[in-house]
């Protein structure tokens, strides 16, 4: 009988025990829980902050692409220009060399 009264409270200990190490593991478990509810506005914050920074970031490097794309098209419409006012002076030259010719000079 000592024997099964020992047995007994053997278990009962076993699941005192066993009742306090589930007792920590929950208060354990609700202070990480208490942490990252605290620490979550922070964190959506610097995930924020990341997120403007990386989208400003493209923005510089779109403008960057916008700009010298704009530069070369004015470049080359000028060289066309020059080009239109070339031809425009041969243009006219040939026609003052026409008219005279034609006038019999």
């Amino acid at each position: 009988m000592d024997s099964a009264f020992g047995n007994l409270d053997k278990i009962k200990e076993a699941e005192k025990t066993l009742a306090q190490e589930i007792k920590e593991a929950e208060d354990e478990a609700q202070e990480i829980i208490s942490k990252a509810q605290t620490m979550k506005p922070s964190l959506i914050e610097q995930k924020k902050r990341e997120a403007e920074s990386e989208a400003q970031k493209t923005i510089r490097e779109r403008e960057k692409k916008a700009r010298e794309k704009a530069r070369q098209k004015k470049k080359e419409t000028e060289k066309k220009i020059i080009e239109l006012r070339k031809n425009s002076y041969k243009n006219k030259s040939k026609a003052v060399e026409y008219i005279i010719r034609q006038a019999g000079f």
